[in-house]
């Protein structure tokens, strides 16, 4: 599948992967997408690696004479599901590592402690699952055996990845759906494999569960704060204007 993405910058100062087409809708109207280069991957683990091979052959041709520390960070930016209450709908968080659920961990590296943006931020562990958690029991047990704040399916990718290229890698997600709340079981079908809507297996769905309807709109709505949060904190981070 080919990558979504803007034209890119002479300098990036990140690269900034969305798996999900409105996650980089959002960004890339945003004045992030002046200084960084941006991408809609597709959701779960293989289409974040098929991007992030993608990307490292247009780095070495790039890059092929600088150091890796000259490269930019990738950073995965979007929505996730929360596993503690301490972690609100509509709220935006950076991750301090990255837990499977097979017991690997891996500590983020962007943002780095000497960024004087970062200080006092407070960051949180990220479970990366292999599917999606859909009932608050699910939720809660991943909660209290992982020790985890937030869980997606796309994290580990990222970070195997960086860990493995030495790269610098960073995660930030906001928060669609609290840890108490109950997604549809056929959510992950909603969207298609190149992150678009997939909007009439939506309609299908809302229309044999009625009940679904209102507790949907109230997660587009905190899927779309917790959307500007997250690009407020890229821009705090110091996303949009060269160092």
């Amino acid at each position: 599948m080919a990558m979504q993405n803007l034209p890119t910058p002479n300098s990036p100062l990140a690269i900034i992967l969305c798996p999900l087409k409105y996650e980089y809708d959002a960004i890339a109207q945003s004045p992030l997408a002046k200084h960084n280069v941006i991408h809609c991957t597709g959701p779960g683990y293989d289409p974040i690696i098929c991007a992030l091979e993608q990307i490292q052959i247009n780095l070495n041709k790039k890059h092929r004479n600088q150091p890796d520390h000259g490269r930019p960070p990738i950073i995965l930016a979007g929505l996730a599901g929360s596993l503690s209450p301490n972690c609100p709908p509509q709220s935006a968080w950076v991750a301090r590592c990255i837990k499977d659920e097979y017991g690997k961990t891996w500590p983020t590296t962007w943002p780095t402690t000497q960024n004087q943006n970062a200080v006092g931020l407070t960051m949180i562990d990220l479970l990366a699952a292999d599917a999606v958690y859909h009932s608050p029991a699910e939720k809660n047990e991943a909660h209290h055996r992982f020790d985890a704040h937030l869980v997606d399916t796309e994290s580990h990718a990222l970070a195997e990845w960086a860990g493995e290229k030495n790269h610098p890698f960073g995660v930030i997600r906001g928060v669609s759906d609290s840890h108490d709340y109950a997604l549809p079981l056929a959510i992950d079908k909603w969207t298609r494999s190149d992150g678009s809507i997939n909007l009439p297996r939506i309609t299908l769905d809302l229309a044999l569960h009625p009940n679904w309807i209102k507790k949907t709109k109230a997660l587009q709505q905190n899927s779309k704060l917790a959307l500007q949060k997250i690009i407020q904190l890229l821009i705090t981070l110091g996303l949009t204007a060269p160092t």
